[in-house]
């Protein structure tokens, strides 16, 4: 396949605008569903489930924004940071003692100036008390949700839920969601099966993909304290298109507190199915930039899905 259609907007669920510089001769996936686009849905939503069991409210509003801000905003980046939307007014805790439970219900809240509204929410267990986080030493999130959704004022609408669901493979995915446990200072993260459907203004479905972890996830460090490396794999099952890309992490590492990206490390990706072959997706110092290898073929990537 070519990528050699200019950069003309970023894919992005949630992007620290001031942070990362683009690279204006670098390509990017952001107008298809390319295979360089599978190895950065599994990037962000590992990023995304680091981020929600490391304290902040960033790994939540990225589940939603994911992939949208083409229609939120082609010139720029989304930002939720603006937004009416935070986890902390969504949030209700039941549970003082252990385990307790945490409600999201984004009730109609917007993001980016009023350009999105989101609906739906998560639901999060915890096997501690007070719906602590980040996750300490034996304690663990499981995370669900019935349908979050992020809706454009054109009507476009971007939805991820946990039901369960059969792929186009016949890949029997459970409602479990995801679960996020530490121990020993690593967190190991289940992705039990997460579906991501995004359709377009007119109602037509641009994507729509399943994911699980095969083998799980691992994650050390944090972001903040630039230390967090990510090992493990990701199955996306693309189910328009009828293949798979897994994808596996290679101490794909955030060493920048300023930056959202990796900035080493790289993502090894084989594909099954209508497509066939291997990528790569290595990460470089350079925030927001990357080298993708397909067929033998390198390129410049500017990323655009960033936690």
């Amino acid at each position: 396949m070519s990528f050699s259609h200019k950069f003309s907007f970023l894919l992005i669920s949630f992007l620290l605008a001031t942070s990362c510089s683009k690279a204006t001769n670098s390509t990017s996936s952001s107008t298809t569903d390319s295979t360089s686009n599978a190895a950065q849905t599994t990037m962000s939503i590992a990023g995304n489930s680091a981020s929600s069991s490391e304290g902040g409210s960033v790994g939540f509003i990225q589940d939603e924004l994911d992939t949208m801000n083409e229609y939120l905003d082609p010139s720029d980046a989304v930002n939720p940071f603006s937004s009416a939307c935070t986890v902390e007014s969504a949030t209700t805790c039941s549970g003082a003692s252990a385990p307790s439970t945490a409600t999201i219900d984004w009730g109609g809240c917007t993001v980016d100036g009023g350009k999105g509204t989101m609906t739906g929410g998560w639901t999060e267990i915890f096997s501690g008390g007070s719906c602590a986080r980040p996750l300490t030493n034996g304690l663990t999130i499981t995370r669900t949700t019935s349908g979050s959704t992020v809706t454009h004022t054109d009507g476009a609408t971007r939805t991820t839920d946990t039901n369960s669901a059969t792929t186009w493979d016949n890949t029997n995915l459970p409602s479990t969601g995801q679960t996020i446990s530490q121990s020993a200072g690593t967190r190991t993260i289940v992705i039990n099966g997460i579906h991501q459907i995004k359709k377009n203004a007119k109602g037509v479905t641009v994507f729509d993909h399943y994911l699980k972890t095969s083998p799980n996830i691992t994650v050390s460090g944090s972001r903040s304290a630039q230390t967090r490396v990510i090992n493990g794999t990701i199955i996306l099952f693309h189910n328009l298109a009828k293949y798979n890309a897994t994808n596996t992490f290679n101490s794909v590492t955030y060493g920048s507190s300023t930056c959202c990206y990796p900035t080493s490390g790289s993502i090894s990706t084989v594909l099954s199915g209508s497509k066939t072959g291997t990528v790569t997706l290595a990460f470089s110092n350079t925030c927001g930039t990357s080298t993708f290898t397909e067929g033998g073929i390198a390129s410049t990537l500017t990323l655009d899905q960033c936690n």
